[in-house]
């Protein structure tokens, strides 16, 4: 494979960015909600056997699929991509007289391997791209991996696993079990990591170079708002908003996943500018668990004070259903929230006037951390160590939700 043909089909898909929500076409498969981590072998300074070759696994959170390859400059490639790196799976042998195809579909974005070879030829019949021979099989069948197969993904539709714990837990999940992938030199069936928790969506609010323009204010929406502004700015700290919020969006990122969540977040930097439409899209294509839209309240008067949510209500025209769920995080993030800052909490607020929860098919809030127009809100909220504690605040919030 040649290297720069696989730069240019995964570089939009950046470690929590919206390019790499982007990239998804249907839904997020279920391996994004319940992870295994390949359990990398023990021993670090652990020689490859000679004749054996260590096969990578890599896991996109964005589009869900899980990619292996022995090639090491492959694997670093990709991991600078923004692919979390699980460990090493299995050992191919470096040669055999039964080879693995590798091909790659270009409209979903998804690799495929099989030692089949009527079955590759097939597949680049229908328009896949043979990228040739991804390693061996081992001819004398010392260990078995297994394929199992996603009916509901697009993406990511195959897993292919030495552990049969993995397997059987896939198939209770409603996958297809297809049996024998290939054979390897040896597996890794050591047990794998707790499952993910959930995925949460993060939406730091606004940016420096905000999208211009008007967008529905709800789908079918005959009503536009602005796709987006430039936010808040501290009165005291001088802080813009779109500063703040990302700064702790990245500190409440970390402590989700300590706590053993994915996290996606809409933006990772301040040039990135999608618009309130593409921020709900982004959760909506990855049917995540939570989206968490993060901003600062600001006000004509320096004496309002406190932290408060947005949710939709039981009459929003568009996504009146999921009032309940939108409700129940409502209230957890904000009890906890206030809890653990000691902010004043000024409960939650039912509007259907927000573009972005209101195109939101997930369980969705918006949270005004506290007004930067109040000097004691602001110097709180722009501070990185208190910003630690806003961090498990909420997530305390989000974790008693999910529960």
């Amino acid at each position: 494979m040649i290297f720069r043909e696989v730069k240019q089909k995964m570089n939009s898909v950046r470690k929590g960015s919206i390019g790499g929500c982007r990239t998804i076409l249907l839904v997020l498969t279920v391996l994004c909600s319940l992870l295994f981590s390949a359990a990398v072998y023990a021993d670090e300074a652990h020689t490859v056997p000679e004749g054996e070759v260590e096969m990578h696994r890599l896991y996109n959170r964005s589009s869900g699929e899980h990619f292996y390859t022995g090639n090491t400059e492959e694997k670093e490639m990709l991991t600078g991509l923004g692919w979390r790196y699980e460990g090493v799976c299995w050992n191919a042998p470096a040669v055999s007289e039964t080879p693995v195809y590798r091909v790659y579909n270009p409209n979903a974005g998804d690799h495929h391997y099989t030692m089949d070879l009527n079955e590759k030829n097939y597949l680049v019949r229908v328009g896949w791209n043979d990228e040739g021979i991804g390693w061996y099989s081992d001819d004398a069948k010392t260990a078995v991996l297994f394929r199992q197969y996603n009916p509901n993904a697009v993406a990511g539709a195959h897993n292919y696993t030495g552990n049969p714990e993995e397997r059987d837990m896939l198939v209770s999940l409603g996958w297809k079990d297809e049996g024998l992938a290939w054979y390897g030199c040896r597996v890794n069936t050591e047990p794998y990591a707790a499952a993910s928790k959930g995925v949460i969506v993060l939406d730091p609010g606004h940016t420096a170079n905000p999208a211009s323009g008007v967008e529905p204010l709800y789908p079918g929406s005959s009503e536009m708002k602005a796709k987006d502004n430039h936010g808040a700015t501290g009165t005291t700290s001088g802080i813009y908003e779109y500063q703040m919020t990302l700064a702790f969006s990245k500190i409440l990122r970390t402590e989700l996943e300590a706590r053993g969540y994915e996290v996606v977040m809409t933006r990772e930097d301040h040039n990135t500018s999608p618009s309130c439409v593409e921020r709900a899209q982004c959760a909506n294509d990855i049917h995540a668990d939570v989206f968490l839209r993060i901003h600062g309240d600001s006000f004509y008067s320096s004496a309002a004070y406190g932290a408060s949510v947005m949710c939709t209500s039981p009459s929003n025209p568009a996504v009146a259903a999921m009032y309940p769920k939108n409700r129940a995080l409502s209230d957890a993030i904000i009890s906890n929230y206030c809890r653990a800052t000691g902010l004043y909490n000024r409960g939650v607020v039912e509007r259907d006037d927000l573009t972005g929860n209101n195109w939101c098919n997930v369980p969705c809030t918006l949270i005004e951390l506290g007004y930067m127009s109040n000097p004691e809100d602001d110097l709180k909220i722009t501070n990185s160590e208190f910003q630690i504690t806003m961090a498990k605040g909420i997530a305390d919030g989000i974790d008693a939700y999910m529960n």
